[in-house]
């Protein structure tokens, strides 16, 4: 479903529409260090991977720019709406019973992969340029903000919202800038965008 995000809203989306573009992790992953540990010969499989690294790459960040996506919405209903709670609609977690492995299997992964690309990136091609500091700090802020609130499973109200103590405030002017750069990048489908005002909250 598409959400037609507007500042004054009478209830609030749990997914602003970020869930629409979001990519297959873990699966793609997997299918391509499958094909790249078929290969026996290292030269091959050094070429193998620099043909690979373009789709890794973009799989990587749009992955963590997704997961900045999940913090700045949850940064900005909560402190948007600090004294005067709404309701979350489209939460499916509220009331389940959610096993932490489960909630947090791929969270792990992606924080076990992103050590893993970057020896992989300069063992096969000699160099890591293209890595982002940043993507560590994204993802186990994120995991932290998960197992804080239980993972979203008592989230009904933005009141519910618990924020770790690494983001930063907001004031009136960031939370618009925030939103409007929420807005963009679903509009574009480029998720990517998020990373242009990470530093307003981490």
């Amino acid at each position: 479903m598409v959400v037609k995000l507007q500042e004054n809203m009478d209830t609030i989306p749990f997914d602003p529409g970020f869930s629409e573009h979001a990519v297959i992790f873990t699966p793609n992953i997997e299918s391509a260090y499958n094909i790249l540990n078929s290969i026996p010969a290292p030269h091959q499989k050094k070429f193998q991977f620099k043909m690979f690294y373009p789709q890794l790459l973009r799989l990587v960040d749009s992955t963590v720019a997704f997961y900045l996506g999940c913090l700045l919405w949850a940064s900005y209903i909560s402190k948007k709406y600090k004294d005067s709670p709404k309701k979350i609609e489209g939460n499916s977690y509220l009331g389940k019973n959610v096993k932490p492995e489960d909630a947090l299997h791929e969270i792990d992964f992606i924080i076990s992969y992103l050590k893993q690309f970057e020896k992989d990136c300069k063992y096969y091609m000699g160099k890591a340029k293209d890595i982002k500091p940043e993507w560590d700090e994204i993802i186990n802020v994120y995991r932290e903000f998960l197992t804080m609130n239980e993972f979203l499973t008592k989230a009904e109200t933005t009141a519910d919202i618990k924020l770790p103590d690494s983001v930063k405030e907001l004031d009136e002017t960031n939370l618009e800038t925030i939103f409007e750069k929420i807005k963009s990048a679903i509009d574009s489908a480029r998720l990517e965008q998020l990373y242009e005002v990470k530093s307003l909250i981490l």
